[in-house]
């Protein structure tokens, strides 16, 4: 798949996650089992470990940039982060 339609898809997903944990962090002792039974539920910690991973990587790349340097490699490490959440997202979704 394209560069950038993986990335689209990611930031969709990204944002489905995102909206879910903030619903399971507001959620009151009464929610908070019916959020657990959902298929985003397995998907947390993927997900945050998937936004630090980025998220250092992109520090990474404006170093490398400050430096004038080549970001080919970083580009690479961040679109694999960005498509293997995607699988194990669809997976998790039963959407193999």
């Amino acid at each position: 798949m394209p560069t950038g339609i993986n990335r689209q898809i990611y930031f969709e997903n990204r944002e489905e996650m995102s909206t879910f944990v903030r619903e399971l962090k507001s959620a009151t002792k009464d929610d908070r089992p019916g959020l657990i039974r959902e298929p985003l539920y397995k998907m947390v910690g993927a997900f945050e470990r998937t936004e630090e991973r980025i998220r250092d990587l992109n520090r990474q790349k404006k170093e490398i940039v400050s430096k004038k340097g080549n970001t080919d490699r970083i580009d690479k490490l961040i679109e694999d982060a960005q498509v293997d959440f995607n699988k194990r997202y669809n997976k998790a979704l039963g959407r193999d």
